[in-house]
């Protein structure tokens, strides 16, 4: 039986790296516009630190996509004891646990959602719908997140 391990952690950054909005034509229809989502992660065990950056991108058009709105958002988590729970991979390779990571992106998914309502209130943007996504794609897809889907407009 796997030992249990004390493991703390808390939301120590939450930075706006860029937020874009283009008013598109009025009228776009609904099943036109695509969601993307780019997702990068950053692990510093030397400081007990992990994060990600994730890029939604919400476009129009499947040959020539234009932008309609995209956040680039980093949520940074400092660690009580991150080396207990620390796999290696090779020499300078680390990763975490496939729990761990799938919690962490669910929380960085949700707070993410949080800043892209305040940024698009009162734009044209704040009727996009971020869907609902499996947090578990993350470890199938490694560090780049692509989820096809059609959102509501």
């Amino acid at each position: 039986m796997a030992k249990e391990k004390n493991l703390g952690f808390r939301i120590s950054k939450l930075e706006d790296l860029g937020y874009t909005f283009q008013k598109p034509d009025e009228s776009i229809a609904t099943e036109r516009i695509n969601f993307s989502m780019e997702t990068n992660i950053d692990l510093n065990p030397k400081h007990d630190k992990f994060s990600f950056i994730l890029k939604p991108r919400f476009t129009t058009g499947k040959k020539n996509p234009k932008l309609i709105a995209e956040l680039i958002f980093r949520i940074e988590f400092d660690f009580q004891e991150l080396k207990s729970v620390l796999i290696k991979e090779s020499e300078d390779t680390f990763t975490l646990p496939d729990q761990l990571i799938v919690t962490l992106f669910s929380i960085s998914y949700s707070t993410m959602r949080g800043v892209f309502f305040e940024k698009s209130r009162g734009t044209m943007a704040e009727r996009l719908i971020l869907p609902i996504i499996d947090p578990a794609g993350i470890l199938q897809r490694g560090e780049s997140l692509q989820e096809d889907s059609k959102t509501k407009y």
